[in-house]
């Protein structure tokens, strides 16, 4: 083997190991990266349920309001002759 072929083999070789280790580098990242997703997408499907359970909440208590605001309503009137009668005594 002559003096440049094994300079040629030693670059080959030390740019061989460069590339595996990027390569490896690399796949570390995509892999942390990926659970990094899979963790945000989890996240986020929880905040969507979240959020559908809040509304859920919200028109519950929405009708709720409703019913207390017809109860008030047909409650008025009679404690308007409620007051006038005690007044009048």
């Amino acid at each position: 083997m002559t003096e440049l072929e094994r300079m040629l083999k030693t670059i080959l070789t030390a740019l061989e190991k460069e590339v595996t280790v990027t390569q490896e580098t690399h796949g570390k990242r995509l892999a942390a990266q990926q659970e990094s997703l899979k963790a945000q997408a989890q996240h986020i499907q929880e905040l969507r349920r979240n959020i559908e359970q809040l509304r859920a909440e919200q028109q519950e208590s929405a009708q709720h309001l409703q019913r207390l605001s017809d109860i008030h309503a047909n409650l008025e009137p009679l404690l308007s002759r409620l007051s006038a009668l005690l007044n009048a005594k």
